[in-house]
């Protein structure tokens, strides 16, 4: 009996399934939504407090060292925040509640963006989601929804930012 009932499921047409949904997102909400979020301003605090007390050490060194951190760190936010840069440092933070956000959204995968789909593959943006898991502030959302519309910026736009 149950090998009929196999047999049965196996000839439906493909269109009587449930559809395959991929959840894609915006790649510099989530930079915007990471940079204004506990997860970025903590150790970025801890970070200041370093440089304030290596100031008052008189260590220039470590001075230094915070400094390019500083700088390196703001780039790299740069372009993921304006440009189509990987996040994935950034998703790891939220990591664990990824599965929420995909439930949420009706989704089986997420990913940054899909180059193909096969027909009857269902493309679902699901930025929103992800980006609340980062506790955003209306302020946060605003900015989130105002770059919807606008295109990414190009590498070599960004390097010609002053950082």
């Amino acid at each position: 009996m149950r090998f009929m009932i196999i047999l049965a499921a196996l000839s439906l047409p493909l269109a009587a399934q449930q559809p395959l949904r991929i959840g894609v997102y915006d790649t510099r909400a989530i930079a915007v939504a990471y940079t204004h979020s506990e997860y970025a301003q903590a150790p970025l605090r801890a970070k200041m407090e370093e440089h304030k007390a290596a100031k008052a050490a008189g260590n220039s060194a470590k001075i230094k060292e915070l400094e390019d951190w500083g700088q390196t760190r703001q780039r790299q936010l740069h372009r993921q925040g304006f440009s189509r840069v990987p996040v994935t440092d950034l998703l790891a933070h939220v990591q664990d509640r990824l599965p929420e956000a995909a439930a949420r959204a009706g989704v089986q995968a997420i990913a940054p963006d899909c180059d193909f789909h096969a027909p009857g593959v269902q493309i679902v943006d699901i930025t929103d989601e992800i980006v609340r898991l980062y506790d955003p502030s209306p302020r946060v959302l605003s900015i989130v929804k105002d770059m919807k519309g606008k295109p990414p910026i190009s590498l070599d736009e960004i390097e010609k930012i002053k950082h």
